[in-house]
Formats: structure tokens, C-alpha cells, sequence
């Protein structure tokens, strides 16, 4: 699957801005979201482990942060969402990272990384990132 990331990075690329990718370790246990109910209770009895993909671009002389993960409907519901950049610093993550890893190939480093998880956390994830997704479908 072609992400929007992956998409954004390569017309970067095209202008001659140099481009590095990063995965960050995060869990999905972010209280600051306002998850539904259901969401919640797997939150509240499962840790839910995620490689999150993003990438920096050098502009005037300094790496900054593009992430563009969350779209405009999902700020209300507490998520990270980066309107109003100014395209020459940081953007912010969107997540809260337990480390950020530099990577040639981001999406085999994700995959690599679901891949170490025990069974259990891999199909507990599955599940999570289905509800999550259904429910992100159901709100936009």
C-alpha cells in the first residue's frame, strides 16, 4: 500500500529537498485521545505497540519534522493534527514516541518491527487496528 506520507516524500524528492525517513515506537495508550468506549476498554487491558513512519526534509540549513498522520475531523477527538505550517519548521509528531529510530526503508523497518512482537501483542494489534480504523472511517 502507498501511504501519503510515502507520496509527499517522493514530491519532495522531485523538487531536489532532501528527505530522511524515521519510525518512531509508540503505544496507542495516548489519554489525550477521546477514544469511543470500546476503544477504550482494549486500551485500558492491552498495550497496543506501533511503529509510526515520518519524515524530515532539510530546509535553509535544518532538518524539520513532516507528519502528516491525523486530518482536520480527528482534532476535535483530541489527535495531533498540523494545519496552518508554515513549511519552514518542526512540525509536530503525532504521537508520543518511546524512541525514534533513523531508517533507509521505513516500511520494511515497520514491518520487521510487528513482526518481533510476541503472537499475542501481534493479534491484539490486528484486532485494535481494525476497531480503530472502522471507527476513524465512521467519524471523518
Amino acid at each position: 500500500m502507498f501511504r501519503k506520507h510515502e507520496l509527499l516524500k517522493e514530491l519532495y524528492k522531485e523538487l531536489g529537498i532532501p528527505v530522511k525517513d524515521f519510525v518512531a515506537n509508540y503505544k496507542f495508550n495516548n489519554p489525550q485521545i477521546e477514544y469511543p468506549l470500546e476503544i477504550k476498554k482494549m486500551l485500558n487491558q492491552l498495550e497496543i505497540l506501533d511503529p509510526h513512519n515520518f519524515f524530515k526534509i532539510r530546509v535553509d540549513d535544518k532538518w524539520i519534522c513532516v507528519d502528516i498522520t491525523w486530518d482536520m475531523p480527528l482534532k476535535k477527538f483530541g489527535f495531533v493534527v498540523n494545519e496552518n505550517w508554515d513549511g519552514k519548521s518542526d512540525m509536530k509528531l503525532c504521537v508520543v514516541p518511546i524512541e525514534i529510530i533513523e531508517t533507509n526503508n521505513p516500511i520494511e523497518f515497520k514491518k520487521k518491527k510487528i513482526c518481533e512482537l510476541p503472537r499475542h501483542a501481534q493479534l491484539e494489534r490486528k484486532l485494535f487496528l481494525k476497531k480503530m480504523t472502522e471507527w476513524l472511517d465512521s467519524v471523518r
